[in-house]
């Protein structure tokens, strides 16, 4: 996947969602470690997460990839261990992704930070008193992470960050 445009990761995105039901277990940690180290851009790098990652991490036990994503110095891996539960509901660990938030919230890269916005956002929708307790015990700002939680916040009719330009309904 060494191709220099976002067309040719869009294609593999396409390939990659066709054919996912036959990827084994190593398909994540083999292939799309490559694809996401690749000439990324925010929105390939979001569409394997979709496409792949977040249905083969809950397919297999792929904790210690996640893990290993979070801690590397690589925004991608780290945006895409941020949203590896895309799209898993009432699966998702609320827990988990709570602490990989925690873990990165004074990342100062606007991709990580808008990551965990969207994943607190997601998480509204399951468990928004988890994200309410997350926001209050924050003492560092994140107005990136902090603007897309309150979206989830006020979608959902929750009271998002009193005291920080927030609304309350």
């Amino acid at each position: 996947m060494a191709q220099e445009t976002r067309e040719c990761h869009y294609a593999a995105a396409d390939l990659v969602n066709r054919y996912i039901d036959v990827a084994n277990e190593n398909f994540c940690p083999r292939y799309v470690t490559r694809l996401l180290n690749t000439k990324p851009w925010w929105d390939t790098v979001d569409s394997f997460v979709s496409v792949a990652v977040s249905p083969l991490t809950r397919r297999y036990d792929h904790d210690d990839l996640i893990d290993q994503w979070s801690e590397s110095e690589n925004l991608w891996l780290i945006r895409a261990a941020l949203g590896h539960q895309r799209g898993w509901k009432e699966h998702t660990d609320v827990g988990r992704v709570i602490g990989l938030c925690d873990r990165h919230w004074a990342n100062p890269e606007f991709f990580v930070a808008k990551a965990i916005g969207w994943a607190l956002r997601d998480l509204t929708a399951i468990d928004a008193g988890a994200v309410r307790r997350f926001l209050s015990l924050r003492t560092q700002r994140n107005a990136v992470a902090e603007r897309e939680a309150r979206r989830g916040l006020e979608r959902v009719g929750g009271i998002a960050l009193r005291g920080r330009g927030a609304s309350t309904r």
